[in-house]
């Protein structure tokens, strides 16, 4: 409907169907991440083609939603290339003040160490996310409700690791 309202042209609005369309594919129960990542790439080209090699909030989103692929398909270095790209992305559009495009990207590569089993690195990350988001905003408090339950878990699994991990003790039997 979109390409037939703009001529097959480049708009905005094109580019965000397919990412919409990526997404819808990404989270489906048969998890097609072939073309969610099809999908996500479209709109990422498209969008390059549109905004140029300028920072910008909707390139940020299509890195992002290329990360998000990977980091479901298991290919955790390639996520993490995108989240960082998406972090440096952000704080080049917004500096040092918080804003929520730059704890998510925080968020997403806390999740990449979570999936590799490295908790340290994720509860790093994920503190780093909730330290710079603005908490007056409404639409933050959901954000922090997530990213604070994801540290509570994370913070759990690193705890059951160590105990698991944790030399046993020696009991000594002296008589006395």
């Amino acid at each position: 409907m979109q390409i037939k309202i703009y001529d097959d042209s480049l708009h905005a609005h094109i580019a965000a169907s397919y990412h919409n369309i990526g997404d819808v594919c990404q989270s489906r129960r048969d998890h097609n991440y072939s073309s969610a990542l099809d999908y996500v790439q479209k709109s990422f080209i498209m969008r390059f083609n549109i905004y140029g090699n300028s920072p910008h909030h909707d390139i940020i989103l299509s890195y992002e939603s290329i990360g998000d692929v990977y980091r479901l398909q298991g290919d955790f270095s390639s996520a993490l290339d995108y989240f960082h790209i998406c972090l440096n992305m952000g704080l080049e559009i917004y500096g040092d003040s918080p804003h929520p495009d730059v704890a998510k990207s925080y968020r997403n590569i806390g999740l990449v160490y979570r999936s590799q089993r490295d908790y340290s690195s994720a509860l790093t990350w994920l503190r780093r996310a909730l330290a710079v988001l603005p908490p007056g905003l409404s639409c933050n408090r959901t954000q922090i409700l997530k990213i604070t339950q994801i540290l509570e878990w994370t913070t759990q699994l690193l705890v059951t690791r160590m105990v698991r991990t944790s030399p046993p003790t020696i009991q000594s039997h002296s008589k006395s």
